[in-house]
């Protein structure tokens, strides 16, 4: 399926939001420490309530002990490096507050595309025709497995879970057997992608068997074969589900916000909320055309259409200059109506602003109260 460049730009500032990760924040110690406070940093405590909400909030089992003493100790972490960066002053660092100030614009404009978009999820006969039409998309490249891979401190914990695996009815079963250890369960991965030792390990495996025991970067591996699928093969279709289906929701949702943002700007325009000083924009792209001119590549650029992802200059500025005709009569209209006089094509750049009386319609323009004061979780570090 071929994207737009809109749609493209659309899912990859979703894609920048995808970083953003769990919030590490205690309780403030106003008066004195929690009774059942687990760590304490500085004016800060975090307590067994805390840890769950967050562990919650991964998705994952509150009431694993050993996911719970990693997550006390990234929030000792993560406190002890901001108290190292308040103590260093960084707190009032300019290029930080700008960057914050970004993000923060980003998470609230998200914020609208969930409150003002609804996007319901592909259902299972959207996803089968796609599959059926885009078989070809889904053929594997190179050869590739399915594993389990157990990591254990020590040569004969690793025996352990070797034999484990022989007698365990389930891989669940043999998970639960060894709690305390971390496990890796695959998709299908390339084996090109694989460190040399698990591709020798597992090169005389058939499909549910374990290899011996081997040494990797200081720990003990034991590996399971899942499965094994050659180059050339096409991805079964309860493979590829789950991710066909977040292609077409993501595709439409980004197809919904360039609607909307479109919408919003027919309203804006209609409300004299945005103006654009059109020779400024047109001056910049004469002088992009006269930098092409010199640099002798006008003509190249006349014949081809660029390759880049990012809109040029000239359709950036076209985009925001020239409105269609129906976009440009309702603003026409409203402004012979107050003024008695056809709209000029741009506006003073020196002259006085002024606030527009209308409003785009169900928005709301005054600026919302402040309320990070009531949210004490998350304001211990501004002080």
């Amino acid at each position: 399926m071929f994207l737009t460049k809109e749609i493209k730009g659309v899912l990859a500032a979703g894609a920048f939001l995808i970083l953003a990760a769990a919030l590490l924040a205690g309780c403030d110690l106003a008066r004195r420490v929690p009774d059942n406070a687990i760590a304490v940093v500085g004016k800060k405590a975090i307590t067994p309530a805390h840890v769950t909400r967050m562990v919650e909030e991964m998705g994952l089992d509150s009431d694993d002990p050993q996911l719970r003493a990693q997550v006390v100790n990234q929030w000792v972490d993560h406190q002890i490096l901001l108290h190292e960066a308040r103590r260093r002053g960084l707190y009032h660092d300019k290029e930080i507050s700008r960057r914050v100030e970004q993000l923060r614009e980003e998470l609230i404009i998200n914020k609208l595309y969930d409150v003002a978009i609804h996007v319901d999820q592909p259902s299972d006969e959207q996803v089968v025709a796609y599959w059926q039409d885009h078989t070809g998309e889904f053929t594997r490249v190179t050869d590739e497995v399915q594993l389990i891979i157990a990591y254990s401190p020590s040569r004969s914990t690793a025996w352990s879970v070797r034999n484990g695996i022989d007698q365990s009815r389930s891989d669940e079963e043999l998970m639960d057997g060894f709690k305390d250890l971390d496990f890796d369960t695959t998709g299908y991965i390339s084996v090109e992608r694989l460190p040399r030792q698990v591709t020798r390990a597992i090169d005389p495996l058939r499909s549910g068997q374990a290899s011996l025991p081997f040494l990797l970067e200081g720990r003990w591996l034991v590996v399971k074969l899942l499965g094994r699928e050659s180059a050339g093969k096409t991805r079964p279709l309860d493979e590829m589900m789950p991710i066909i289906r977040a292609q077409l929701y993501a595709e439409e949702r980004a197809r919904n916000q360039i609607s909307y943002i479109e919408g919003l700007r027919r309203e804006a325009r209609r409300h004299g909320i945005v103006r654009i000083n059109t020779p400024a924009i047109l001056e910049m792209e004469h002088l992009a055309q006269d930098t092409t001119t010199a640099s002798g590549t006008t003509a190249t650029a006349e014949k081809e259409t660029p390759v880049s992802e990012s809109p040029t200059l000239e359709e950036s500025a076209e985009s925001e200059i020239s409105p269609s005709e129906e976009e440009t009569k309702p603003l026409e209209a409203a402004a012979v109506a107050t003024t008695g006089q056809e709209p000029a094509d741009t506006f003073d750049a020196a002259g006085t602003v002024v606030e527009p009386s209308g409003a785009i319609p169900g928005a709301d323009l005054s600026t919302p109260a402040d309320t990070t004061a009531s949210d004490t979780t998350s304001t211990g570090d501004q002080e």
